[in-house]
């Protein structure tokens, strides 16, 4: 096991890299320390976890590079799990609050990640209670220069949140999201409920390519349900890479405001069937092919993740 401070990023963070089993069973986290974990082969059930409100930059659980082990840990000012470039992950029945993103997947940071290139994918979020003070309840990036791709996330109560699902990125990245599909998420008192942005993050030096744009496309939403909502849905592409093949289905936002737009978007092209109230016209293609892009097979192998990780057994 290796533990390095990152005291330059993050204060407070511990990453650690793992290798042989399964965070499996119950496990419970109060005002806990921020830690970094790499991760390939993971199971995660039932975990509870809370950070305090004002803790910023505390993220739940982020999946980064690791292989097959766990570890349970109660103890310090902050929180939690935060994991980088895994793949064959699966999240379930647990309930995460915390300052920020509480279930984040990443994979690289700008030239760094290109270079690394290792993607993360094949992760099945299932069953999961979020809460964030200050960021959005699941997440995607900002850092995604190793690509996330072949993602699955279902059943998703995510409340009193700033963003409810949230995809980002910013100029330099490179890198890829797409194949992600976030089906049967209840969204309840949230400011903003769908985000996609292009216009998020930092970098670590000054050395990243700006022409570096990222690709971000192939995403469903589908069966979202949201009560209490300011703004239904932001999306925010490149001039350059405009995000395309987003979709929408069987969406319904009930929005606090009516004074207010419900939707914005820029750079973007979507399909979208039985949303309320009516998206952008940038989601309404008439094309026949973004319906068969989106709803056609619905990404169904990975569903097959829990299946392979039960056969698949490391358990302590």
């Amino acid at each position: 096991m290796e533990i390095s401070y990152l005291n330059a990023l993050r204060f407070g963070l511990k990453r650690i890299f793992f290798g042989g089993f399964f965070i499996r069973g119950h496990a419970y986290t109060m005002d806990a320390i921020s830690f970094a974990i790499h991760f390939c082969n993971v199971q995660i059930q039932n975990i509870t976890s809370r950070a305090p409100a004002e803790s910023p930059y505390t993220s739940g659980i982020v999946p980064v590079k690791a292989f097959n082990r766990s570890f349970n840990y109660n103890q310090g000012k902050y929180s939690l799990l935060l994991f980088d470039s895994s793949q064959y992950v699966c999240i379930e029945n647990s309930n995460i609050s915390t300052g920020h993103d509480a279930i984040v997947l990443k994979s690289g940071w700008d030239q760094y990640g290109i270079s690394y290139g290792k993607p993360t994918s094949s992760v099945h979020i299932s069953n999961v209670y979020l809460q964030s003070s200050s960021g959005a309840g699941l997440a995607l990036g900002s850092e995604m220069s190793g690509g996330i791709h072949d993602i699955f996330a279902e059943k998703l109560h995510i409340l009193n949140s700033p963003i409810g699902i949230e995809l980002k990125t910013t100029r330099g990245r490179g890198g890829y999201m797409k194949g992600i599909l976030i089906s049967d998420a209840e969204l309840e008192n949230i400011c903003l409920g769908i985000s996609m942005t292009g216009f998020s993050g930092f970098h670590p030096d000054d050395e990243y390519n700006t022409s570096a744009f990222p690709v971000v496309g192939s995403i469903t939403f589908k069966n979202v349900i949201g009560a209490n909502i300011g703004v239904a849905g932001n999306f925010s592409g490149f001039v350059e890479s405009p995000f395309s093949t987003i979709c929408l289905s069987n969406a319904t936002f009930f929005v606090s405001s009516e004074a207010s737009p419900s939707w914005f978007c820029s750079n973007v092209v979507g399909f979208s069937e039985e949303v309320f109230p009516e998206p952008c016209t940038d989601l309404q293609s008439s094309d026949s092919k973004f319906s068969f892009s989106c709803f056609s097979s619905l990404y169904p192998q990975l569903s097959n993740v829990s299946a392979f990780l039960d056969h698949h057994p490391q358990e302590l």
